[in-house]
């Protein structure tokens, strides 16, 4: 299937009503998180996801600011970056990118690349990793008096995903107080394209990459936790989108070789 049948296939979707359903669905949790008091923000990522959820909000009434965590050149590619700041433009949303420890800092810390930590130095270095972003965004939240945040999380993502938000519900308190708000939850990785196609909306490249599923392709390098994207080719799809990248990190690290 070439992109311009799947761009054909995606606009098809956005005219089903069920489709129509679940974008007012998001919208009408949007209007009734924002009753909530404390201010909210959106955890952004350039990804397809925040893509829709950021669109959705602007276009819901939210006014607030952005935070987006990134962690290298190897994570978080230039385009994600770039993407960023136009969206940030676009909406004439403050989106702040913030630098938070990640997978590449445990790598260098630990002298190698690893995926699946064994060793007590790279499980310590992997939860760094996997936390950081989440105690930066605290920081960032306490800083600007916000007190809750919208994710583009969906179900679809993983199965963990899935059971974490069909018992917490799309809107839910954390013990630490704060409210956070996922509208997209319910929707398949379908109707995220089907909007992306349906309202014009500019993604990254990385998502047209040949021989891979856009619908599960990842915007990111994250191979730490996460086996089943490791074992799923996560690495060749990265060598694919992202050759320079990928020679680089191969240079700096030759282990990362071997997995693509």
């Amino acid at each position: 299937m070439t992109i311009d049948d799947e761009m054909e296939m995606y606009f098809t979707a956005s005219l089903l009503s069920s489709y129509k359903r679940k974008v007012e669905r998001a919208a009408q949790t949007i209007q009734d998180a924002l009753k909530i008091p404390g201010g909210w923000m959106i955890s952004y990522s350039s990804g397809k996801d925040s893509t829709v959820l950021l669109d959705i909000l602007c276009k819901s009434g939210w006014k607030g600011l952005g935070y987006h965590a990134v962690c290298s050149k190897y994570e978080d590619p230039a385009e994600n970056i770039a993407l960023s700041k136009k969206s940030s433009e676009k909406y004439g949303v403050d989106i702040s990118v913030v630098k938070s420890f990640g997978e590449y800092d445990a790598w260098k810390a630990a002298g190698y690349f690893f995926t699946t930590p064994e060793t007590p130095e790279e499980k310590r270095l992997a939860r760094l990793a996997n936390s950081d972003f989440k105690q930066k965004r605290r920081e960032f939240m306490q800083s600007n008096n916000i007190r809750n945040y919208f994710l583009g999380l969906t179900k679809a993502e993983s199965r963990g995903r899935k059971i974490s938000l069909s018992s917490r519900g799309n809107t839910y308190q954390l013990k630490t107080g704060e409210w956070v708000c996922c509208p997209l939850a319910d929707w398949t990785p379908r109707e995220i394209w089907a909007y992306i196609v349906s309202n014009g909306l500019e993604y990254l490249s990385v998502y047209d990459t040949p021989g891979f599923s856009r619908e599960q392709l990842r915007n990111e390098l994250t191979v730490m936790y996460t086996s089943g994207l490791v074992r799923h080719g996560i690495m060749l799809q990265y060598k694919m989108s992202y050759p320079a990248l990928f020679c680089s990190l191969k240079k700096e690290f030759p282990e990362a070789g071997l997995y693509a």
